[in-house]
């Protein structure tokens, strides 16, 4: 059965509060590194998905066996692999375009 402070965790994830549901979570990990849900959760409460892969990549070290780790970690890769990628820094400083010569 979960504990207290993860079901409170799990409720602050639910109801969009996913930085106050993080710090417990954080705390739940760091006390069980074993416990599974809360490291799926943890995951969730991320800001994006690089972020994620990080937590489940951690998880996997604690929880190498763990079929639901192995399968979001999936979840996550493929996301990233079908994300576009972000266009390349421009090569030489943009600056506007000089404006039109007024008319005489």
């Amino acid at each position: 059965m979960p504990s207290e402070r993860l079901i409170r965790a799990i409720d602050l994830a639910r109801s969009g509060h996913k930085t106050a549901a993080r710090e417990i979570l954080e705390d739940i990990v760091r006390a069980e590194p074993t416990n599974e849900a809360a490291w799926l959760w943890l995951a969730d409460t991320q800001p994006d998905d690089a972020a994620r892969l990080r937590v489940l990549r951690e998880a996997q070290k604690h929880l190498p066996r763990s079929v639901n780790i192995a399968k979001a970690l999936g979840i996550i890769n493929a996301r990233l692999a079908s994300a576009p990628s972000p266009p390349p820094p421009p090569q030489e400083p943009v600056s506007p375009p000089p404006p039109p010569p007024r008319p005489a």
